[in-house]
């Protein structure tokens, strides 16, 4: 199913640049020294998500991401270098995540400072407000997932063990990562439109 990712009925805030989003992912890369040179290594990750709306032009359901995959592939890198002053969204991440320690460290000798903090990448992907989404997954009636006009009464997703997709790729490159994972994906598209033309039709 293709369409737009809408409010349901809150937002959240992004970690490393502060953007209004449904969903995100996050990753923080420090850079490592070994006997075969330098490399990165993830040192932290993490993800949250909102229920939200996926609009068609037409109508909108309900989607319940708790047991989606998450395909964003959209990221914001920010470089911070070693002894450096993150930006402050990044500084306040680091102050709440005890797994992240402070990369502003330096050695004074008092003849000069000499940063000893270690190079870092902070990852950042994002499901933004109004962005294009394909969505493979089953989708089914529920009399509470819609109230208001062109809201039908459908909802993708439910908490359970089934698995879907989310992604901000074209409708092939979901179904694509959809089948390098194996998982057992129904499209839901078949469903919802049919939902929805009843519903829009009473």
């Amino acid at each position: 199913m293709e369409g737009t990712a809408q409010v349901q009925g809150g937002t959240l805030t992004s970690p490393f640049t502060g953007t209004e989003c449904l969903a995100y992912e996050y990753e923080v890369k420090e850079e490592r020294n070994s006997k075969n040179g330098r490399s990165w290594t993830t040192i932290d990750s993490g993800y949250n998500f909102t229920a939200f709306r996926i609009e068609d032009g037409t109508a909108s359901a309900l989607v319940d991401p708790r047991s989606a995959d998450f395909r964003l592939s959209a990221e914001r890198s920010i470089d911070v270098r070693g002894g450096k002053r993150p930006p402050e969204p990044i500084r306040e991440f680091i102050r709440r995540n005890e797994d992240v320690g402070s990369e502003e460290k330096s050695l004074d000798s008092k003849l000069f400072e000499l940063n000893t903090g270690k190079d870092r990448k902070y990852i950042e992907r994002r499901l933004d407000i109004g962005e294009s989404l394909h969505i493979l997954g089953e989708a089914r009636y529920d009399a509470s997932a819609g109230s208001e006009a062109g809201e039908v009464n459908t909802i993708i997703g439910s908490g359970g063990d089934t698995k879907f997709v989310i992604s901000d790729t074209d409708e092939r490159g979901a179904a694509r990562r959809a089948a390098w994972k194996g998982l057992p994906y129904v499209v839901a598209g078949v469903l919802f439109f049919a939902i929805g033309a009843f519903v829009l039709g009473l």
